[in-house]
């Protein structure tokens, strides 16, 4: 496993644990520093989830070595997974409700289980060979 690898993959777990501090404190009601409300906090959290995918996917094609397969179960989970975090947040931005969403605090909860969702395939990816 390349270094590139290792350290592309702690760089995407040090962004997750600031978004699950900030879905944290979100849920509880307290301050949080780059967001004064639920829809700034979501807005962030979206970013994060861009970051966290940004981080990991071109490091791990250019060093990765033949996991990298556009046919392999993980890559299309990967690749589902991404495409319904980007359509939920551009949907809950434009105002559309979800019938299991009542505002931005609980679509924090859904976009922060579909990014944990991605991590946990991503991580995967490492040790499926």
């Amino acid at each position: 496993m390349s270094i590139v690898i290792v350290i592309s993959t702690v760089l995407c777990t040090a962004v997750g644990i600031v978004g699950v501090r900030l879905v944290r404190a979100t849920m509880l009601g307290q301050a949080v520093a780059l967001a004064s409300g639920p829809r700034q906090a979501f807005i962030a959290l979206a970013v994060l989830g861009f970051v966290m995918c940004a981080l990991a996917l071109p490091m791990r094609i250019a060093f990765g070595g033949e996991w990298w397969r556009w046919s392999s179960p993980l890559t299309i989970t990967a690749i589902v997974l991404g495409a319904t975090a980007l359509l939920f947040v551009a949907l809950t931005l434009l105002g559309v409700r979800f019938p299991f969403v009542d505002g931005y605090r609980q679509a924090i909860l859904v976009l922060g289980g579909i990014i944990a969702c991605k991590w946990c395939v991503g991580l995967a990816h490492l040790f499926v060979r």
